[in-house]
């Protein structure tokens, strides 16, 4: 399937499958635009949420780190956490990662089933 891509297709794949952040710069980022990246953050903006919310978090996630789901789930109002699954299955908005066992899998699709039966409800 590789060899069938155009050549901009092929930079395309070599850049997911090798790029990582340069964690200096994120660092600085992070350092200089504090307020900034607080206003973006959900961390103690979700006391009036009334909608269940379901977490799910890549544990290889490059960008985000998988604590910023646990954080978020705390952070949610009592009773609205639906469910909260951080996998290994994903990474960052792709699905990638460690290898995938057959618990994962299920942890996944179990996840997903609670989204479903709690949209059903509705």
């Amino acid at each position: 399937m590789e060899s069938a891509l155009l050549p901009a297709q092929r930079t395309e794949l070599e850049y997911l499958l090798n790029s990582a952040p340069d964690k200096i710069a994120l660092a600085e980022i992070a350092d200089k635009d504090t307020a900034e990246m607080a206003s973006v953050s959900p961390h103690g903006q979700l006391a009036g949420l009334s909608a269940h919310v379901f977490v799910l978090h890549g544990l290889d996630d490059n960008y985000i780190p998988a604590a910023e789901a646990e954080w978020t789930a705390h952070d949610l109002p009592p009773g609205k956490l639906g469910a909260l699954l951080i996998t290994p299955i994903i990474s960052h908005i792709m699905l990638g990662g460690k290898s995938i066992v057959w618990m994962d899998k299920w942890r996944l699709i179990h996840f997903m089933a609670q989204e479903r039966e709690a949209e059903m409800k509705q």
